[in-house]
């Protein structure tokens, strides 16, 4: 575990992988820690979406029961070569007098009612949630505006505010809604989340369309069109 952790994030310090450490007896100490590990099959709370990473193949294998097929091990999509900030850094931090999310495409310094998940496999949201009282001090991300009451919905994540697939957004099953079919959305198996703009940024959707990654860019199945303005898509 401990060689591969080091390799993926590209830290040399880490002695491992952090368990959880919020809620029961069946969860905490037993589950990977969501803040550091989200979108993964052994947290405490997994959407449908959620994989088996190589970090879950290298307990099995260390635990000596079983030799892995490395092939079928899910590398996570956001983290990878961070740095130890990754671990010791918290998911908002301050800059310059101002909130950034250590990683964009997993955390959100305001709510997202549309958007892609790191995983781009689902329609997802961020949300900033105002708690009737103040968080612990180490979960107080937003404390530079005075908001020491706000953050993520989860406890499971370190109230990090953090992007969730909506239960029925993803992009390959078929019995999942999505909205903008106007824009030529579908379902379908190779079908990924992807993030629209309107042309003032007053207005963003997230919408699932047939598509390769290609070089590090989404690519759109030839046969597609959108029946509004020309939408460019960004890097993925």
């Amino acid at each position: 575990v401990v060689e591969v952790v080091r390799a993926f994030y590209n830290c040399s310090t880490m002695i491992g992988l952090e368990l959880e450490d919020f809620g029961g007896a069946d969860t905490a100490s037993s589950h990977w820690e969501q803040r550091v590990l989200p979108m993964e099959f052994m947290i405490g709370y997994i959407s449908s979406a959620a994989a088996t990473s190589i970090f879950s193949f290298a307990v099995f294998e260390d635990s000596g029961w079983y030799k892995m097929d490395w092939d079928y091990a899910a590398v996570p999509p956001y983290g990878k070569g961070f740095g130890c900030d990754w671990y010791e850094e918290k998911c908002i931090v301050e800059v310059e007098q101002k909130l950034e999310a250590l990683d964009d495409d997993l955390y959100c310094t305001e709510d997202v009612k549309y958007g892609c998940a790191a995983d781009y496999v689902g329609k997802s949201n961020c949300e900033v949630k105002d708690y009737d009282e103040a968080l612990e001090t180490p979960f107080q991300y937003f404390s530079l505006f005075g908001s020491a009451s706000e953050g993520g919905v989860l406890g499971y994540a370190d109230f990090c505010p953090m992007f969730y697939h909506y239960s029925n957004g993803d992009c390959r099953i078929q019995e999942s809604s999505h909205v903008y079919e106007d824009f030529g959305a579908e379902i379908c198996p190779d079908c990924k989340c992807t993030e629209m703009f309107s042309h003032d940024d007053s207005k963003n959707y997230a919408v699932c369309y047939e598509s390769e990654c290609v070089s590090n860019y989404l690519y759109l199945a030839d046969d597609q069109e959108s029946s509004d303005d020309d939408y460019s898509f960004g890097d993925t």
